[in-house]
């Protein structure tokens, strides 16, 4: 814990007392009714009584505590900053003990009725809470269906070799194409971050993914029928260029 909750309110307390024993204010219930159910309109002085406990039983009451209460208390000091992981289950019992210690101070030596939940609301107010950033990772496949990667060699075919491809060429190069999207997926990681006001931001960068022309392009580029075709054509546009200058 970077800064603890005694740490910041060491000073705000009342001036102790000795032998005195530390007592936590732990809330209010109120008490009262009516004379009679004919005399509905004059009720009872309504009494506040107030609820303590020792602050060994406060402390205690960490272990009552459901796993859905424990885990809200780790997400509450998370993101106030009190600890690194909402799971942190030293740094969550530290930090309740804590806030018991200041309540019962409050209580005890100020006499202010503070809570241990007010406590962490002090800290908040008077440490500021700090900003929450999290990253989500997705992935994404570009599987092409059969219609598509037939169109895509055969258009590669036309411009690299100046044919269709035959129907073993077809599902050969077809098949690499989806074999290739299978293991190039497209990864986005999008961040969100939560300011102290609560405002949310997101960012997302994308990864990944692959263009089927170049893959198709770089598979024939390989081959002795592109090079001798590529060959032919160039030649045969220079020529034609001479010619036609003549």
């Amino acid at each position: 814990m970077a800064d603890s909750i005694q740490d910041i309110f060491a000073n705000q307390g009342g001036s102790t007392a000795p032998g005195a024993k530390p007592m936590v204010y732990w809330g209010s219930a109120g008490t009262g009714g009516f004379f009679s159910s004919k005399d509905v309109l004059n009720p009872r002085t309504y009494k506040v009584s107030e609820i303590t406990k020792t602050q060994d039983d406060a402390i205690a009451q960490f272990y009552t505590w459901s796993d859905e209460e424990r885990a809200a208390w780790g997400q509450r000091l998370y993101k106030l900053g009190i600890i690194k992981t909402p799971d942190d289950y030293s740094g969550m019992f530290n930090a309740w003990q804590q806030a018991v210690q200041e309540a019962a101070n409050f209580y005890t030596f100020g006499g202010r009725k503070v809570t241990p939940w007010d406590v962490v609301d002090l800290f908040s107010t008077a440490h500021g809470s700090t900003p929450t950033t999290t990253t989500r990772k997705s992935k994404s496949f570009q599987i092409p269906n059969p219609g598509d990667a037939h169109a895509a060699v055969k258009s590669i075919f036309q411009s690299a070799l100046g044919r269709d491809p035959t129907d073993g060429e077809l599902a050969r190069y077809s098949s690499m194409l989806v074999a290739k999207s299978k293991a190039n997926p497209q990864i986005t990681n999008t961040t969100s971050t939560t300011d102290t006001s609560g405002n949310v931001s997101q960012t997302s960068t994308t990864s990944g993914g692959f263009n089927p022309s170049d893959v198709l392009n770089s598979a024939i580029e390989n081959t002795n029928e592109y090079g001798a075709y590529q060959a032919a054509t160039t030649y045969m546009n220079a020529l034609l260029a001479k010619i036609g200058g003549a």
